[in-house]
């Protein structure tokens, strides 16, 4: 399967394995995984008809695969959290991809309700699973999940825009978010320092720095272009590549009718992913 091994040889046994075997018996980590495939082929593809099929294809599955997930999250078990833990990651790798991939021969990026909006179910299911069985799950057949050995990214390369959010969260926000964006601001550091997997960093922001992006919070939009920036650069995958790269060109574009505060952060995150320094 193409899709599997685009990711780290570590994952690749576990895709080719045992998530195809849970797929059989769990609808919606089936629907999951197919969804991913026809999303990458669509990314890959020269072809502009064959990647309008295939972005179609996936978006019919990643919609039965969101509302599969939501049912089994009514009643989760603890038997349950494996494929519950893995549907909810491909379903956030998916969500992160499909908003950018082209639906039809002309269409409108909504930037809230296709790359926010669906995050809020996805996160809720990896809450659950924590909540339910983390050490569970960290320990069963999921385990290599946790311990892939990801690119280092010199935290020197990345600590003057780190603080540069710092004295925007200092400066733009009030007293009732300056401690959730600077939990979201160490959360993202972190990753750096312990050179591990940037993606996973949106399920540590959590739910009310997912509130504050909907609503299109300068803040939040500046920290959650970083990551996309960071993810272009730091996790050798497909579409962290590619989700990360179209990521820091939308919003670098809502940022840019917000005032000359990001334009420093902006800059910097555009000439990372290789676009033009000016949105």
């Amino acid at each position: 399967m193409k899709t599997s091994n685009s990711f780290t040889p570590e994952l690749v046994d576990l895709f080719q394995d045992y998530l195809v075997k849970e797929a059989l018996k769990n609808t919606h980590l089936m629907e999951a995984l197919l969804a991913l495939a026809s999303f990458h082929i669509a990314c890959e593809t020269d072809d502009s008809a064959m990647s309008h099929d295939f972005t179609s294809t996936g978006m019919s599955y990643q919609t039965r695969a969101v509302a599969g997930l939501r049912a089994v999250l009514g009643s989760l078990s603890p038997e349950h959290c494996d494929p519950v833990f893995a549907s909810s990651v491909l379903i956030m790798v998916c969500v992160m991809v499909s908003p950018f991939l082209p639906v039809g021969h002309s269409r409108t990026f909504n930037f809230v309700t296709e790359a926010i909006l669906p995050l809020a179910d996805i996160l809720r299911g990896l809450g659950l699973v924590i909540e339910t069985s983390q050490r569970k799950v960290q320990q069963g057949p999921l385990s290599g999940m946790f311990n892939v050995a990801w690119p280092s990214l010199p935290h020197s390369t990345v600590s003057p825009t780190i603080e540069d959010l710092r004295k925007l969260n200092a400066s733009m926000s009030d007293s009732s978010t300056t401690s959730m964006f600077e939990h979201a601001i160490q959360a993202l550091e972190q990753k750096i320092l312990d050179n591990s997997a940037v993606f996973p960093w949106i399920a540590l922001a959590g739910l009310e720095f997912i509130e504050h992006l909907k609503m299109q919070n300068g803040v939040a939009l500046a920290i959650f272009m970083v990551w996309g920036a960071l993810m272009n650069m730091a996790d050798n995958m497909w579409w962290g590549r590619f989700s990360g790269k179209n990521l820091v060109n939308e919003t670098s574009i809502i940022l840019s009718f917000k005032g000359e505060r990001y334009v420093c952060v902006t800059t910097w995150c555009r000439r990372e992913v290789g676009l033009s320094e000016k949105a």
